[in-house]
């Protein structure tokens, strides 16, 4: 019984079963040194000191699982062990998904402080809108603010915009007409200047112009030549002219899309 009372006190002094052992020393074990402790209870305090026990099993048993849990979860790696689950593969999205290309041009008035008249961008399927001093009115009739920011934004929307000569001339028109305005400027993401396609180190079509591409390819479509009187009428007032300058401009962008189907060819690399 003296055993058994000193493992009780040691057991009150916060001793583990292992401790008491080894203090005790000889043959004692930590279940040996358990047994005695738990024959020194009284019936009661066996069975309170039962169910403390079996508490504390399901508490380390609940933590655990809880532990175990969390560490598969945490795993980045775990995926690559589960089933993946079936997925019906849907055929015939029709809906466009790579890079939108818009050919795009501008027609200004003829005076050396130019202004934006109208501007015209054809998408990949030849789909054309047109932005003019008529859909987007100023406060006057000098006024391109409304307009020519309205096509900028519509131009912007493309991932890569197309045309002839517009590095030199419709991008630095627009940018200017813009600048003037104290509106955002236009920065093409990503830009094909045609021109320098047709008369680089891929291609020589001779002449620089547009016309000169139509007709080297012999293009469906066709531009329409204007005498320079047309740009003045269409700026003074005469509707009739402004028509005949719109569908100029919507002619172009046709030509040019068609255009750089033969040209495209030689395009090895895209900037702004």
């Amino acid at each position: 019984m003296s055993v058994i009372k000193d493992i009780e006190i040691m057991r009150k002094q916060g001793l583990s079963f292992t401790q008491i052992a080894s203090r005790l020393g000889g043959s004692a074990t930590k279940d040996s040194v358990q047994k005695l402790f738990q024959r020194g209870l009284d019936k009661g305090q066996k069975d309170l000191y039962n169910q403390k026990t079996a508490k504390r099993k399901v508490v380390k048993t609940s933590v655990k699982k809880s532990n175990e849990s969390v560490s598969s979860n945490t795993d980045p790696y775990t995926w690559l062990l589960r089933t993946p689950a079936k997925r019906e593969i849907v055929s015939g999205d029709k809906e466009f998904v790579g890079l939108t290309i818009g050919y795009f041009d501008i027609e200004t008035t003829f005076s050396m402080w130019s202004r934006f008249l109208c501007g015209s961008v054809a998408d990949g399927f030849g789909n054309v809108q047109t932005v003019s001093t008529k859909t987007h009115p100023g406060r006057n009739e000098i006024d391109d603010s409304k307009a020519v920011a309205a096509y900028a934004e519509l131009i912007a929307k493309f991932d890569i915009l197309v045309s002839w000569n517009g590095k030199l001339f419709d991008v630095p028109r627009i940018n200017a007409r813009l600048a003037y305005h104290g509106l955002p400027l236009l920065y093409p993401r990503m830009h094909i200047d045609a021109m320098y396609l047709a008369k680089g180190s891929m291609f020589n079509i001779g002449r620089k112009s547009l016309a000169n591409a139509e007709a080297f390819f012999e293009a469906k479509n066709g531009k329409t030549m204007l005498s320079p009187r047309i740009w003045d009428k269409a700026d003074h007032g005469d509707d009739e002219q402004f028509e005949t300058i719109v569908e100029h401009c919507e002619a172009d962008v046709l030509v040019l899309r068609e255009i750089f189907g033969h040209l495209k060819a030689g395009v090895a690399t895209v900037h702004r």
